[in-house]
């Protein structure tokens, strides 16, 4: 072919949003306030498909952040998490209780 594809029906290519540009960048999210700023803001737009298990939030964080966190980091954030009061355990379970709106977590 000669030239730029033109679709016949006049309709424009659409850009498409990448799934790694809605990940959390190792740059941006290196304090822990950070990681507590962005696995909040994924549990808020989860509504009721939130992890009912502490291995899923687990493993939930764990893809958040690509698999790069250790152990006793992903420990941490879950404690933080606990004693924010945003979420709570018993026994396997997790249930939430996260703000409505957008708040300081430091």
């Amino acid at each position: 072919q000669n030239g730029q594809f033109v679709c016949p029906s006049g309709v424009e290519k659409r850009k498409a949003i990448s799934p790694a540009s809605k990940t959390p960048d190792s740059k941006t999210s290196n304090s822990p306030a950070d990681k507590l700023s962005l696995i909040l803001e994924n549990l808020t737009n989860r509504k009721t498909a939130r992890p009912a298990r502490v291995s899923t939030l687990s493993s939930t964080i764990s893809a958040l952040f690509q698999k790069k966190l250790s152990d006793k980091e992903l420990s941490a954030l879950l404690n933080q998490l606990q004693a924010k009061g945003w979420v709570k355990v018993d026994g396997t379970k997790v249930s939430y209780a996260l703000p409505a709106e957008k708040i300081e977590t430091q």
